[in-house]
């Protein structure tokens, strides 16, 4: 996947402004940014959570360190040679005992446990589709008239771009509903997500659009997204919580980042992981995903690999395919 803004050194300036940058590693094709990883809400029986102790506790320590950054998913992928093992990144022997790297396959590398995760959504515009009636147009009548439901059930709310007017006035009310929203998830973001919301709106600057929805003139949501050259990336997402499960709000905001992304020409919308089935029904296509946990020493590679076979469980899924 290639990033105009990744060219731009954009990225990496956003990497550097987190809180959980380690750094860099070297490599053969360049500068890695690392991160620290900190996973929460074991779902797992008793072992689990001594796993998950585990593995928090080389997290803070420094011996287990992420490529990327798990505050910014999606937007950098590392180019990791299959069959160099540990050895290609450099100066991380040094440093660290083991990578997490997330990469877009399936494929098999060595000194590397891979652990299968939630394909990455991506919605791919057709050049012939102008809007997102074209869109709806193209799918079979059963997916067209649920997302025609979902429209009509969220016709009385309006959204409108937030990101030109004072931050002042929408970066508190998104943080907390951004809040909501990642509280069951595993990987723990940075507490401050007030700031790491500012941090994209300071350094992405015109590249990140944040679109707030309303109902009643209230302010009940929003989602942003960078854009990228001929791609788009939805990133955040939040909303209230009573009004999300009383609408599917979650779909209506995805149906009109589709219906802006075919207007604007856009290539591709990548959706992130997540809610598969519920993307796929609005057109999303699945890419192949897993998470590479590249490990230094052969006893705690076997640990590792121990702990795939007996507790670790892939994240179960359905796709639906809607276009004729």
């Amino acid at each position: 996947m290639s990033s105009h803004l990744q060219e731009q050194s954009s990225i990496q300036s956003l990497f550097e402004s987190m809180p959980n940058y380690a750094g860099t590693l070297t490599q053969q094709h360049g500068k890695l940014p690392l991160s620290f990883l900190e996973l929460s809400r074991p779902t797992g029986k008793y072992i689990a959570r001594i796993w998950l102790a585990a593995v928090n506790f080389f997290f803070k320590k420094g011996f287990i360190r992420v490529v990327g950054n798990t505050c910014a998913p999606g937007v950098y992928w590392a180019d990791i040679e299959p069959k160099l093992g540990f050895g290609q990144f450099g100066n991380s022997e040094q440093s660290c005992g083991a990578l997490v790297v997330n990469v877009m396959n399936h494929d098999t590398y060595k000194h590397a446990v891979g652990f299968v995760a939630e394909p990455y959504m991506v919605f791919e515009s057709k050049s012939e589709w102008n809007d997102l009636t074209d869109a709806l147009a193209a799918m079979s009548s059963k997916y067209r008239v649920r997302n025609q439901k979902v429209l009509k059930s969220t016709a009385d709310f309006s959204w409108r771009e937030l990101q030109d007017q004072p931050a002042s006035e929408w970066l508190a009310t998104c943080s907390l509903f951004l809040q909501q929203t990642l509280a069951e998830k595993t990987v723990a973001l940075t507490g401050n997500l007030n700031e790491l919301l500012w941090q994209y709106h300071r350094i992405l600057k015109k590249n990140f659009k944040v679109r707030g929805y309303y109902l009643n003139d209230e302010l009940i949501g929003f989602v942003s997204y960078i854009e990228d050259g001929s791609e788009w990336h939805a990133m955040h997402m939040g909303m209230d919580r009573s009004t999300g499960d009383q609408y599917p709000l979650y779909q209506r905001m995805f149906l009109d980042l589709i219906d802006s992304a075919i207007a604007a020409k856009t290539q591709r919308l990548y959706m992130g992981r997540t809610a598969t089935e519920i993307k796929s029904t609005l057109g999303a296509i699945a890419l192949d995903n897993q998470f590479l946990v590249f490990v230094k020493f052969g006893w705690l590679r076997y640990l590792t690999h121990l702990y795939k076979r007996f507790i670790y469980r892939a994240p179960a899924y359905t796709l639906r395919r809607p276009f004729k």
